[in-house]
């Protein structure tokens, strides 16, 4: 038997560990920070970013609307300044008197005289060509105004759907508000946003801040928009956040279970 072990020394035989006396190190694990989360906007908080581009995209859609309003004008202007320029020069033509036929002229001025006629007629018929094509220049812009505005109280309408109200209170809303009084400008920013109901139902409780929004120009109210739909999105009808109810097994029980082999079995 060996009798010489090393004290501080370990001997492992046979999946047997002997202790010694030196302590066995840990490898050092490094301590992680909690990862910080970001916290989660409220409810109805818009963001920069998001009112920024809100705002670009109304911008976009005035100057696309103001540049074909403004296409539309130039054309009638143009077609006015035609009809007035014909109607000047129609009005320098004169239509001689029938001459006299013992005149010494008279085959001159039979000749001038329809000349005169011929030109007076074409230049009336440049003026109505012109008068017409300015008809209907107007009547297609209002055509076309006509079916924007269709357009625009169809998307009104079922963004009303979408956010959850009820038509009937966005429409005493919209009475109240139009009562108040509502400039055309914010009119049209109302009508065109998606979330416009919503606008609708916020400012007809509160007119003071109503007549300030009436005072100001378009570019203002972009700028203010992302403030007014923060305040108008506590209207929003909250949807609920409770699970759904189980589902309700029907039919009726198993009923008794007859062993096949005790039937007719009678039973003292």
């Amino acid at each position: 038997m060996i009798e010489e072990v090393a004290k501080d020394d370990a001997v492992v035989e046979d999946d047997v560990i002997i202790e010694t006396g030196e302590e066995e190190t840990q490898p050092e694990v490094e301590a992680k920070e909690p990862e910080s989360k970001e916290p989660e906007a409220p409810e109805g908080f818009i963001s920069k970013e998001d009112a920024q581009k809100d705002i670009n995209r109304q911008h976009k859609k005035f100057r696309d609307e103001e540049r074909a309003r403004k296409k539309v004008e130039a054309e009638a202007e143009r077609l006015r300044t035609e009809r007035d320029e014909l109607k000047a020069k129609t009005s320098d033509v004169t239509v001689p008197p029938p001459p006299d036929p013992y005149s010494e002229n008279y085959a001159d001025e039979i000749r001038a005289r329809d000349e005169a006629i011929q030109q007076k007629a074409a230049h009336d018929a440049e003026v109505a060509q012109n008068e017409a094509a300015q008809a209907r220049v107007a009547e297609q812009a209002k055509n076309d105004e006509q079916a924007a505005l269709e357009e625009k109280v169809r998307s009104f309408d079922a963004a009303t759907i979408q956010l959850g109200l009820q038509p009937g209170d966005v429409k005493k809303a919209a009475d109240t508000v139009i009562n108040y009084g509502i400039s055309e400008t914010l009119e049209d920013v109302i009508i065109e946003d998606p979330e416009g109901p919503l606008l609708v139902a916020y400012l007809a409780s509160n007119p003071v801040e109503l007549e300030s929004l009436n005072g100001m120009s378009a570019y203002q109210l972009f700028n203010t928009l992302g403030e007014l739909k923060a305040k108008a999105s506590t209207l929003k009808p909250q949807t609920s956040q409770a699970p759904p109810p189980p589902d309700i097994l029907e039919g009726g029980g198993g009923g008794d279970i007859e062993d096949p082999a005790l039937k007719g079995v009678i039973y003292e």
